[in-house]
């Protein structure tokens, strides 16, 4: 349905059109077989019909290629995955988790040094708080809870602080230490 209405500016019933949501939601084999063989012919109709497009598209950004050689060999790649799995090697988790803990400990105690005290680095209202109100650094936008600590207002703020980049560091080894460490190990 949204590829209809991107592509060919057409109103189509989307698959939640169809099979509903939440506890109603339905199985394709519980829909009103002529329901099933509309939304069918119609996505058929814009399959059909959006390639072109897309290709035009592809061609007037100049991405063609990368399409081509990277996008679509990777699709596969990742089909596969989703199908049979990955394989994960514990202990090389487990000296991930080692690693990241103590370097996130280190990147702690060096945000704490600059601020000048102790507080909790993953509360935006308390970062923008010691931020913008203890360290008066230029102040960005202002959300309900106090000034945005968003990745993209740290980052015009790199120049600001050594506090700065200790921050956007924390937070992206927060992210790969929750993601993908923590993430995979239950698996």
């Amino acid at each position: 349905a949204d590829l209809a209405d991107r592509a060919l500016s057409m109103n189509i019933s989307s698959r939640e059109d169809l099979l509903g949501k939440g506890k109603k939601r339905k199985e394709f084999n519980e829909v009103d077989e002529k329901d099933l063989q509309d939304y069918c012919g119609s996505a058929l109709h814009v399959i059909e019909n959006a390639a072109p497009v897309l290709r035009d598209d592809l061609d007037g950004l100049n991405m063609t290629d990368l399409f081509k050689t990277i996008e679509n060999p990777l699709a596969k790649v990742l089909a596969r995955m989703e199908e049979v799995g990955i394989e994960v090697d514990e202990s090389i988790l487990d000296n991930l988790q080692v690693d990241f803990s103590g370097r996130l400990s280190e990147i702690e105690k060096k945000i704490y040094d600059l601020a000048g005290e102790e507080f909790n680095i993953n509360s935006p209202k308390k970062l923008g708080d010691i931020l913008f109100e203890k360290m008066k650094l230029p102040r960005g936008k202002k959300t309900k809870t106090g000034y945005s600590t968003a990745a993209d207002v740290l980052e015009g703020l790199k120049n600001e602080s050594p506090i700065i980049p200790e921050i956007l560091e924390y937070r992206q080894l927060s992210k790969l230490m929750s993601t993908y460490v923590e993430g995979l190990k239950p698996y």
